[in-house]
């Protein structure tokens, strides 16, 4: 039996932006809902979605958060880029 082993690159890949899903804040991630991929500039606070594992690159570099990031569960890898 093969197993998978689950991504947990920061990379986002065409496929995955053309895939993207939207929450109600605008904010985009993988099919899956498993890697946050954007976040709006008009974004200043957010709860990451329950089940996320990775933050994209640069996904909130546009935004203007100052510390109003909260997640549920622990996040498995957030790139350094991943904010300003």
């Amino acid at each position: 039996m093969k197993i998978e082993k689950e991504s947990l690159s920061t990379t986002i890949t065409d496929e995955e932006y053309d895939e993207a899903v939207e929450d109600e804040n605008g904010v985009s991630y993988t099919k899956d809902w498993k890697k946050l991929i954007y976040a709006p500039e008009q974004l200043t606070s957010y709860t990451i979605k329950e089940g996320t594992k990775v933050i994209g690159d640069r996904a909130f570099y546009k935004c203007f958060l100052s510390a109003d990031l909260y997640r549920k569960e622990k996040t498995n890898f957030i790139n350094k880029k991943a904010s300003p």
